[in-house]
């Protein structure tokens, strides 16, 4: 559809063009047939009679170091080199916000005859761009800070494909290709190749601009940060389906994306190293504001490149009181987030452990119980208060219980309410009742309900359900119980525990308890529907 728009655009390169015959092969063309390969060649080859306006009369200074894929003027579509060009951005996508760190494309089975293609298609582009260039520049060669404002516009997309990380061209037949003036565009493909000190001279002390130096480096920085947070992004969510596209077997990265072998170095050194490498007294000066202006990225290891004889006064002002300035307001900031996050997270906990009580309240509220299709329930016991068979722990909590009866389970709650003075408000956690023993096996335990946490002055039930065969009970079964639980750990901040449940002991979260309660008294005929005890 764009293809059809842009040749639509422009009545000398429209599509009653494609009607005729092809110029190249004289026979009529079939744009059905034409892969995307050979067009270029074919939008190439049209001559419109329509003059070119307003580009040929003024002219821009190459002195800004310009790469940005959202600044790239379109190019007017009044050539065939145009149109085939803004074909072929289109294509290679460029142009439409094609993602550089994981593309669909780099899964597919590897074709070398479609590599081959894509290759040959990146080349075509650059060339393409750089004839616009050079095309625009008429014989005025000596001049080569200047550009028509066309050949402007062929220059900046020159350099976003050079800079561009998921361009395939061939680097160094480009580079044989490129005219000694262009320094810039070496400097980028310099680059590409991995050479940054190369890249950096030639816009350091070739140019002589730190600026464009300094805005190479951020480039470098900004397109690292991009592609680490687009794949830890991407990491995450393959890890959620259990795949990897990140990375092979040894390691290596698969994306079509070529990143440095020294990812985690500082992209600012090198720049540090030419300047201190091109002249002794302005390079000094110079890596000094490096330093300075891009403290907050450059790795403390570049004061080592400095001279020795430089005074720690030098860098003292312009870098390390800023820069440890920064680093405490950092470090506050960061604390003050992670102090937001903490109480985000207790509200979190605190509403997860108010849904649980409260779901676990009553009997048939328990998700764990219904599953169980126990029947109709035949009667209840009185509550009554559970006590340790022994001397108990401080932080032992009131226990209530209540045995309820069906015709084939039974099932006992036990409403715990964490009132312990002992335990001076603390939270426990893992609550679970237990029972440990039966003296009948017509009485069987087979699931236990527990409660991940139960805050101070909170009361929640714990259910332990058995399968019964009251036919079997012959006389009274005696239930060998327990109680266990952890004192949770508390964050002397913000009052909260530090785990909410998970066990404590070994991992320092809180102290685990069992606590023995007096047998339960198990009798036949509390199996009998209405009976009351």
């Amino acid at each position: 559809m764009l293809v059809v728009q842009l040749l639509k655009s422009v009545k000398p390169c429209g599509v009653s063009q494609f009607e005729d015959m092809d110029p190249l092969s004289g026979e009529p063309f079939d744009p059905l047939g034409a892969s995307p390969d050979k067009m270029p060649r074919t939008m190439n080859s049209r001559r419109p009679q329509q003059p070119r306006r307003g580009y040929a009369q003024t002219s821009t200074t190459n002195n800004h170091w310009e790469t940005n894929n959202n600044t790239s003027e379109p190019l007017p579509l009044q050539s065939g080199r145009a149109l085939a060009a803004t074909f072929l951005e289109s294509v290679i996508g460029i142009s439409s916000g094609r993602p550089i760190v994981h593309d669909a494309f780099e899964d597919l089975q590897q074709d070398p005859a479609l590599d081959e293609r894509t290759v040959c298609l990146h080349d075509e582009l650059a060339y393409l761009l750089l004839e616009g260039v050079i095309g625009e520049r008429g014989g005025d060669q000596d001049d080569f800070d200047q550009d028509t404002e066309l050949g402007h516009i062929y220059r900046m997309k020159l350099r976003r494909l050079l800079a561009w990380p998921a361009s395939k061209y061939r680097v160094e037949h480009l580079l044989s290709s490129l005219p000694s003036s262009f320094l810039q565009e070496h400097a980028l493909l310099l680059g590409k190749l991995g050479r940054h000190e190369d890249a950096l001279r030639i816009l350091y002390s070739d140019l002589h601009s730190l600026e464009m130096a300094l805005e190479y480096c951020d480039a470098r920085h900004a397109q690292r940060l991009k592609m680490e947070t687009e794949r830890t992004i991407n990491a995450s969510v393959d890890s959620r389906r259990g795949e990897s596209h990140w990375s092979g077997g040894d390691g290596s990265v698969k994306s079509g994306v070529h990143l440095n072998n020294h990812a985690t170095d500082c992209v600012y050194l090198p720049l540090v190293r030419v300047a201190l490498e091109s002249d002794p007294e302005r390079g000094v000066s110079a890596a000094i504001q490096v330093l300075a202006l891009r403290r907050g990225a450059v790795d403390s290891s570049a004061l080592r490149l400095l001279p020795e004889n430089v005074p720690v006064s030098a860098v003292a002002r312009p870098f390390l009181i800023p820069a440890i300035v920064d680093s405490e307001s950092q470090v506050r900031r960061l604390k003050v987030a992670a102090a937001l996050l903490r109480a985000r997270y207790v509200e979190l906990k605190r509403n997860l452990t108010e849904a649980q009580i409260k779901s676990q309240a009553m009997l048939h509220t328990t998700p764990a119980l219904r599953a169980l299709n126990v029947g109709d329930l035949l009667h209840s016991s009185r509550p009554f208060l559970a006590k340790p068979s022994r001397t108990a722990a401080p932080g032992f909590p009131d226990v209530i219980l209540t045995k309820h009866f069906f015709a084939r389970h039974l099932i006992i709650q036990a409403n715990i309410t964490n009132l312990s003075k002992a335990i001076e408000g603390r939270t426990i956690g893992d609550v679970a009742f237990v029972v440990a023993e039966s003296s009948d096996d017509s009485i069987i335990p087979t699931v236990q309900v527990p409660l991940k946490t139960l805050p101070p002055n909170a009361t929640g039930s714990v259910w332990c359900a058995m399968i019964a065969s009251p036919g079997r009970l012959d006389e009274t079964a005696f239930l060998t119980c327990e109680l266990r639980y952890t004192i949770l750990a508390v964050d002397a901040t913000t009052g909260a525990p530090l785990n909410f449940g998970g066990g404590g002991g070994p991992t320092g979260s809180g102290m685990d308890y069992v606590e023995e309660l007096q047998d339960i008294e198990i009798r036949p005929s509390e199996f009998v529907n209405g009976a009351r005890f």
